[in-house]
């Protein structure tokens, strides 16, 4: 390998995270249900987990479901992120509408192709699914 000056390439992150546990005690519409006690909790723990990973550009985007918007209001709050990186977003609630699961038989690498994927169509309505 010659000498010579080494370029670094700064990585995009993408980050998911699932809201808190949620309730369903109350005969609430999906979009309204809250989060129960514990989500509170184990917000907590993934916050500071997660803390380790913030930057300068970390932006949190959310449905408007109150026990996601709820969830990314702790992260918001317990990383600092300020207001102008976060964003609700109406299309990334998806209860409504049949959702298209990818099923892998385990993790995959960029490099690595998964050995089998299949794709089915649900609908979140029937949790039996």
């Amino acid at each position: 390998m010659e000498n010579g000056p080494v370029s670094t390439i700064n990585m995009k992150k993408l980050i998911l995270v699932r809201h808190g546990k949620s309730s369903w005690k109350e005969d609430l519409p999906d979009d309204e249900r809250p989060l129960k006690k514990r989500a509170y909790k184990d917000a907590d723990l993934v916050i500071k987990a997660f803390s380790g990973f913030k930057d300068d550009q970390m932006t949190i985007w959310s449905s408007y479901a109150v026990r996601a918007l709820t969830t990314a209001k702790l992260f918001k709050e317990g990383l600092n992120i300020p207001d102008s990186r976060f964003e609700v977003k109406d299309e990334l609630y998806t209860f409504n509408y049949p959702v298209v699961l990818w099923e892998h038989d385990g993790l995959c690498s960029p490099r690595d192709q998964p050995r089998r994927t299949t794709c089915k169509a649900i609908d979140p309505r029937n949790r039996s699914t």
